[in-house]
C-alpha cells in the first residue's frame, strides 16, 4: 500500500497505471513536435520529435522494468538501478542524435525533451487521482 502526498488515502500499487503514464509521454512528445512543426517548420518539428523520443523511449523501457520487477522482490536498489540506466540511456541518445542529425535545432529539441519529461507527472496525476479513484481530477460525483 502507498500513501500519496500525506492525504491519508492508501492505494495499492496497481492503482498507478504505468502504461497510462507511458502513453502520456508519447502523446505529449507528439503534441510538442506537431506544435513545433506548425510554429517553426519541418526541421523544428523533427528536432522536437527527436527530443521527445530521447526521453520517451528510455522511460518506456524503465516502466517495463518496473512492471517486470513488481513480480520479484528487489526494493529500492532495483528502482535506483533502473533510474540510473534510464538517465544514462537519455544522455547516450542525446549524444547520438547530435552525431546523426546535422540540422538539429536545439531549442525545439530541448522543449520536446522538457515537455515529454513533464508528461509523466501529468499521467501520474490523472491515473492516480482520476475519476476511477475519486481523486482531484475528473470527478463525476458533483464535487
Amino acid at each position: 500500500m502507498i500513501e500519496f502526498f500525506g492525504s491519508g488515502k492508501r492505494m495499492s500499487r496497481q492503482t498507478i497505471a504505468l502504461p497510462h503514464m507511458v502513453a502520456w509521454y508519447w502523446l505529449m512528445g507528439l503534441m510538442a513536435s506537431v506544435l513545433a512543426y506548425l510554429l517553426a517548420g519541418g526541421e523544428a518539428g523533427k528536432s522536437a520529435l527527436w527530443g521527445a523520443v530521447a526521453v520517451a523511449l528510455p522511460n518506456t523501457f524503465f516502466a517495463l522494468w518496473l512492471m517486470l520487477r513488481g513480480r520479484f522482490p528487489g526494493g529500492g536498489v532495483a528502482f535506483l538501478l533502473g533510474e540510473a540506466l534510464k538517465v544514462a540511456a537519455i544522455l547516450l541518445f542525446v549524444w547520438k542524435v547530435t552525431q546523426l542529425e546535422p540540422h538539429l535545432h536545439w531549442l525545439p529539441f530541448l522543449i520536446g525533451m522538457a515537455l515529454t519529461a513533464k508528461a509523466g507527472w501529468i499521467g501520474l496525476l490523472l491515473t492516480t487521482f482520476g475519476s476511477n479513484h475519486g481523486g482531484i481530477c475528473c470527478r463525476t460525483d458533483g464535487v
